[in-house]
């Protein structure tokens, strides 16, 4: 029998890629669930905003099919808060409850988080910030939660990331794009296939004790200090 993966917010950006990285394994069916449409094979568009449809829909296609493999990829890009939580939290609340009796031993949850999760972002509302805070303590809960079973729940958090939607851009010189680099050890900026892959790998078995786990697929970007990071940006040394 084949292993059920389903990827919530797989139509673009980072969950594209990893929608697209488990696609390759035979031996699974891969699903990918948005609110958007798509032409991918085995998409189910669902509004994620709506939490009692939303587990109404899923019992009834998933009634009977055991789960492998968990990633909540989605992202709402509006302001309201209630479908910021709705989206963020209260769906996947009621997803992760009613999957708990169909996930296999050796099963795996994976959350995409920002780094919203410990700072603040500008150009991000206090709606998004507390969604992705509150990811982190729920990575934890549910690890303890799901641990019984041997099922695994992490997170993989990102800082910027070149992705189908401005790889262009990130492509080409210019001051954003420079500035963005110095604040990497790496001297990079990542790609959506950098995190795709660790999620990859935190789904599979070589990840089998590793659990309760938020890990940052961010080039380094926090690994200097202040001043070291000022003097590196303007070229002091």
């Amino acid at each position: 029998m084949k292993k059920k993966i389903i990827v919530f917010g797989a139509t673009s950006g980072i969950g594209n890629e990893i929608f697209k990285l488990f696609e390759k394994d035979t031996q699974s069916d891969c699903y990918s669930i948005s609110s958007s449409t798509s032409q991918k094979k085995n998409h189910i568009q669902v509004d994620l905003s709506d939490p009692k449809k939303t587990l109404s829909f899923i019992k009834k296609k998933f009634n009977k099919k055991s789960i492998y493999v968990l990633v909540f990829a989605q992202r709402y890009r509006g302001s309201s808060l209630e479908t910021h939580l709705n989206v963020g939290l209260i769906s996947v609340l009621a997803i992760l409850n009613e999957f708990e009796s169909k996930f296999k031993k050796g099963s795996s949850v994976t959350f995409l988080l920002s780094q919203a999760s410990k700072s603040v972002l500008n150009n991000h509302d206090i709606a998004y910030h507390i969604v992705h805070s509150a990811l982190k303590s729920l990575i934890k809960f549910y690890a303890v939660r799901f641990g019984k079973k041997q099922v695994r729940v992490n997170g993989v958090s990102t800082a910027t990331i070149k992705k189908n939607t401005n790889r262009k851009y990130f492509n080409k010189k210019n001051n954003l794009t420079n500035f963005l680099k110095k604040l990497s050890p790496l001297n990079t900026i990542g790609d959506a296939k950098d995190v795709a892959n660790c999620v990859y790998f935190l789904s599979n078995k070589g990840a089998n004790y590793i659990t309760g786990q938020t890990i940052a697929v961010d080039g380094g970007v926090d690994l200097l200090t202040n001043e070291a990071l000022g003097k590196k940006i303007i070229n002091i040394k």
